[in-house]
């Protein structure tokens, strides 16, 4: 045992300057968190929102005072789907449905990030981000001619699986009150609804997104809701194993690195 604990504080003292990481897992609050969606053909348009549901999880390096920020998966789903249907009188129309629309991170457990906290804002710049979901639509007229004139069809269904990953910017703020983290983060992206002829018209999506969480112990790996040596057994039995739960510092992979975080976690306590 005494070798055991000597080994430990060793690997302390080799951790240096490795600081602990305190995971934390939001939930997003649908009765405060909303994304409204407004399609724009030619010079009209039309607009539809939908409450949001899904989670955050983030890497702090306080569970206090965090001043670092990291994202490890990020899942949100629009509760109802979307009508939006434009109405150009003479010149045609163009009806759309967006159904189960869910937006994820790419890579997760991956860490992406951290970034800085200041004045409790963050960013996340060029998240890579995928969506599920389909988007039915019909044009008819000019509406369709022009798009027929850019390559596309007048009637068609896209699947949101099928695309390639985007890169988001996502910016926030982030509070600790009383051990539980709160982020609320503002949405406002315009693309066009085809890069080749941005004059048929935009997409434009705002919102409002919060989520609140406990931010936990990273040393309580068993989460019995304490720390101590059982957790360090817990946590070199996974280790040795090359289990991906002792993926400690979120790299994608376990080596020693992982080791040495824990132990700076373990060392410090909550």
């Amino acid at each position: 045992m005494k070798s055991v604990v000597s080994f430990i504080v060793a690997s302390t003292l080799l951790a240096g300057a490795a600081s602990a990481s305190y995971p934390a897992h939001l939930v997003i609050d649908q009765t405060r968190s909303t994304v409204t969606v407004r399609l724009t053909i030619l010079t009209s348009s039309a607009t539809d929102s939908s409450p949001v549901t899904g989670y955050y999880d983030l890497a702090l390096d306080s569970r206090t005072a965090p001043t670092q920020v990291g994202l490890t998966d990020f899942h949100a789903a629009l509760t109802r789907n979307l009508t939006l249907n434009v109405n150009l009188g003479l010149l045609g129309r163009f009806n759309s449905n967006a159904n189960n629309l869910v937006i994820f991170y790419q890579n997760p457990p991956a860490l992406f990030g951290p970034t800085a906290i200041t004045a409790n804002a963050f960013s996340f710049v060029d998240l890579p981000v995928l969506a599920t979901g389909t988007l039915a639509y019909t044009a008819t007229g000019f509406v369709c001619t022009q798009m027929t004139s850019s390559g596309l069809a007048c009637t068609d269904t896209i699947n949101l699986a099928d695309q390639p990953p985007s890169a988001q910017t996502v910016t926030g703020t982030l509070t600790v009150a009383s051990g539980i983290a709160t982020v609320t983060g503002n949405i406002d992206s315009t693309q066009p609804l085809d890069p080749n002829n941005p004059s048929l018209g935009s997409i434009h999506i705002t919102g409002t997104i919060v989520a609140s969480g406990a931010i936990q112990c990273s040393a309580d790996f068993n989460h019995d809701l304490s720390v101590d040596f059982f957790d360090y057994l817990d946590f070199v039995q996974a280790f040795s194993s090359a289990s991906m739960s002792a993926d400690f510092n979120s790299d994608g992979v376990v080596d020693f690195f992982d080791y040495l975080d824990f132990v700076a976690a373990f060392a410090s306590g909550c």
